[in-house]
């Protein structure tokens, strides 16, 4: 999880720290990281996907301030009181992606849009470390870290977000690169691939039966 929000993050920190011709900041948010939008593929490559939630600021016509874009449980707490996206909640977004992979749960979740919203105004956040205590401390100091309620406590920059991960990993007893995240995702790809084969197998004589 933490290679690939490594990937997430230098996408981030690209966007991030854009310029335009002249030399202006051109940044764009993503405001709509979600775990949707990571994709993998065999190879090992990580690719962040639709910035159509994105706000470039040299844009012509600019996206109303005040009106909340994005699926709601993955805003940052200050999105959701009308303040503009910035690398912050970018990377808050990212840290409820890590937090909910890590621990196989949803972080906020609730009935009702209105109820998301409060959970995200408060943004209390269960300890990572009481769901997965085998994880690394690390790890879950970067993730709370990203998850903090003022923009201010978190991560400057998905750079320094990108940096602290890269530290961690390498303190790690199993190292893990590109190489090792596409045998991941290779043997992960074969276990469905054969799934789906034995199960097309199974299902194919059933339909032969009824319609004979």
């Amino acid at each position: 999880v933490a290679a690939i929000a490594i990937e997430v993050l230098e996408a981030l920190d690209a966007a991030h720290t854009r310029t335009d011709d002249s030399g202006e900041s051109a940044a764009i948010y993503h405001r709509d990281l979600t775990p949707d939008n990571v994709l993998l593929d065999l190879s090992g490559v990580v690719k962040l996907a639709d910035f159509g939630m994105a706000r470039a600021m040299d844009r012509a016509r600019m996206t109303q301030p005040d009106i909340v874009k994005g699926k709601l449980s993955y805003l940052a707490p200050e999105m959701v009181r009308g303040v503009d996206p910035s690398a912050q909640s970018d990377v808050f977004g990212l840290g409820i992606v890590m937090w909910e992979v890590l621990s196989g749960k949803r972080l906020f979740d609730a009935p009702t849009d209105v109820e998301v919203v409060e959970l995200l105004r408060d943004a209390r956040v269960p300890m990572l470390s009481m769901e997965r205590p085998e994880l690394p401390l690390a790890i879950t100091q970067i993730v709370h870290r990203a998850l903090e309620v003022d923009p201010t406590m978190r991560f400057a920059s998905a750079r320094e977000m990108m940096v602290a991960l890269i530290s961690a990993l390498r303190i790690l007893p199993e190292p893990v690169d590109r190489q090792i995240l596409a045998r991941s995702f290779q043997a992960a790809y074969d276990t469905v691939v054969k799934h789906r084969v034995e199960l097309n197998y199974r299902v194919d004589p059933v339909h032969k039966a009824a319609g004979s």
